[in-house]
């Protein structure tokens, strides 16, 4: 298989170090699914930003941050919703 499928040059650093690498190590501290994959793309459009679509790259990464905020906003109004229905039963 072609090296640009396996190895493509804009996820590995300047010292070898590859993005799969810095997902693995650090992706496990997310408990929750839906966030580790937000920043798992989040981390990928950053690090490849300089060789592939630039500043595109930086909004989409961007844009799935602001995915992650969005969702945990929404858990935050979920969870306060059922601490006050639970206080009223």
């Amino acid at each position: 298989m072609k090296e640009t499928v396996n190895k493509p040059n804009h996820y590995i650093g300047e010292q070898g170090l590859e993005v799969e690498e810095v997902l693995r190590n650090f992706l496990t501290r997310y408990t929750n699914s839906y966030e580790a994959h937000r920043i798992a793309s989040a981390i990928e459009y950053l690090l490849r930003s300089p060789l592939k679509n630039g500043t595109e790259d930086l909004r989409k990464a961007k844009r799935n941050i602001e995915q992650v905020l969005e969702y945990r906003e929404n858990e935050d109004i979920k969870n306060s919703r059922l601490e006050i229905k639970k206080c009223i039963d």
